[in-house]
């Protein structure tokens, strides 16, 4: 594999160190050894691979071309052989490209049609949303091991602990759908609202596509608790009082704010948002995979 060849190519006189990142939903990432530049749990490695995000990659680009230079130094005036940084990542094209084409396919109306919304242009107060969105790779053969092994109790851990409002439940049902279909999507929002406290709207998808012995998988996760904006009313009082021939007339007027129900425009406004606003994330986040869907793979000579 090559992306192991690379690691064992670089000198050992300086020994590579790898970045680690704090993932809000699948703890703490390392990155593969075996799946060089995936990242992968680093309480249970190897078990599933998860795409790297264009600010991930940076950093582990980083680190290789960091080792270069250390070894270069270490080794003073000997002539070696030292291979590109970004050989490594050359293997890597196929799943950019592939990733890339999969974002699209998933989100292709929000990916090409959306913009950007002002928070303050829509009919809420307040809006305070927690979205994630995740790619990964997972050998066939590792599957059921990763659902049972890390997914499921980690899944299960956050809802308890952290993210009260995670379906865990039901993303972890539709994993399991994915061991007995070459390819499914299962989408669900959920929606609960109180005039006097406010809304919030879950929303997740799940989809799964076998090729060969590999899932390529997709997790989308988006909270938003929101307040509508009240309804404002003005009342105008008038007081009038004369004295001795003299007369004075006061206006005061005093406004007032109602609760209101939500109605059905102001859920296809916050649909609306949701969507634009994660096809955004992917965008800044996935950028170089998106960019490698358009561009044509590399003739072989």
């Amino acid at each position: 594999m090559k992306s192991l060849c690379f690691l064992l190519l670089l000198p050992v006189v300086t020994s590579l160190t790898l970045p680690e990142f704090d993932d809000p939903f699948f703890g703490k990432l390392i990155v593969s050894r075996k799946k060089f530049p995936f990242l992968t749990s680093k309480q249970q490695p190897d078990l599933g691979h998860v795409f790297p995000t264009d600010p991930q990659m940076t950093e582990i680009k980083a680190a290789v071309q960091q080792h270069q230079l250390r070894a270069k130094r270490d080794t003073g005036d000997k002539e070696i052989d030292l291979p590109d940084p970004a050989a490594g990542f050359d293997w890597f094209d196929t799943f950019q490209r592939f990733l890339g084409k999969f974002l699209k396919f998933e989100f292709s109306y929000e990916l090409v049609n959306s913009t950007i919304i002002d928070p303050g242009s829509l009919p809420f107060d307040k809006i305070d949303q927690d979205a994630y969105f995740k790619a990964m790779v997972i050998d066939k053969s590792n599957f059921k091991a990763y659902l049972e092994d890390e997914f499921n109790n980690r899944m299960r851990e956050l809802a308890k602990n952290e993210k009260h409002w995670l379906p865990a439940e039901k993303l972890i049902q539709e994993m399991k759908e994915c061991l007995y279909f070459k390819y499914g999507s299962a989408s669900d929002e959920d929606f609960k609202f109180d005039k006097q406290t406010g809304g919030v709207m879950v929303y997740y998808k799940v989809t799964c596509l076998q090729i060969a012995d590999t899932y390529y998988v997709g997790i989308s996760t988006y909270d938003n608790v929101f307040t509508l904006t009240d309804i404002q009313h003005h009342d105008v009082y008038t007081s009038r009082w004369s004295f001795l021939g003299l007369s004075h007339t006061k206006t005061e007027i005093r406004d007032w704010f109602e609760k209101r129900y939500i109605t059905l425009n102001d859920l296809k406004t916050l649909l609306d948002y949701i969507m634009r606003d994660f096809a955004e994330r992917i965008r800044l986040e996935y950028r170089q995979y998106l960019e490698s869907a358009n561009n044509p793979p590399p003739m072989i000579r």
